[in-house]
């Protein structure tokens, strides 16, 4: 009976675990690749993660944010990042 009752336990605790990992990441806040570059350009960005078409930022205030590149390219991009990238 005891065995049973701590695999339940463990059970969950691993569930527990799961949903909270889900919770955390909903929080990123989506926005339009316009407002991304705005944000870049008035050196509000701390990091910059480009991970095929998704980009996800990080401000100074801790917040993060993910925008969707276009599939037009941008060749400036990593360019304004760079540039930006100073202020750190």
């Amino acid at each position: 009976m005891a065995k049973n009752l701590l695999l339940w336990l463990v059970i969950a605790a691993v569930l527990l675990s799961v949903f909270n990992n889900f919770n955390m990441q909903g929080a990123t806040q989506q926005v339009g690749y316009s407002d991304f570059v705005e944000e870049v350009n008035d050196d509000r960005v701390r990091k910059v993660v480009v991970d095929g078409l998704t980009i996800t930022a990080e401000r100074y205030d801790g917040s993060t944010f993910e925008t969707i590149r276009p599939m037009v390219e941008d060749p400036k991009l990593m360019d304004d990042s760079s540039q930006h990238n100073d202020r750190g």
